[in-house]
């Protein structure tokens, strides 16, 4: 499991770590809806589904959703 709280921005080490330990859950935040721009402190729906096709875990489970993702 990997617990990515926090991560707009993940440091290239730590994106080869997961890319290689592949995690079989990852709980990640997404606190924004999909963005234009890069966000800076928590993802964007965006960033967690570029990320997972990288990492690619089985399982994303999100946390620290904004209302507004919720919009639609």
């Amino acid at each position: 499991m990997a617990w990515l709280s926090d991560t707009a921005g993940l440091p290239e080490k730590t994106l080869k770590f997961l890319r290689n330990n592949q995690p079989q859950v990852m709980v990640m935040d997404c606190s924004h809806p999909p963005r234009a721009d890069a966000p800076r402190n928590h993802c964007d729906l965006n960033t967690v589904l570029a990320l997972n096709q990288v990492i690619r875990s089985p399982r994303v489970i999100l946390t620290h959703i904004s209302h507004q993702l919720m919009r639609g």
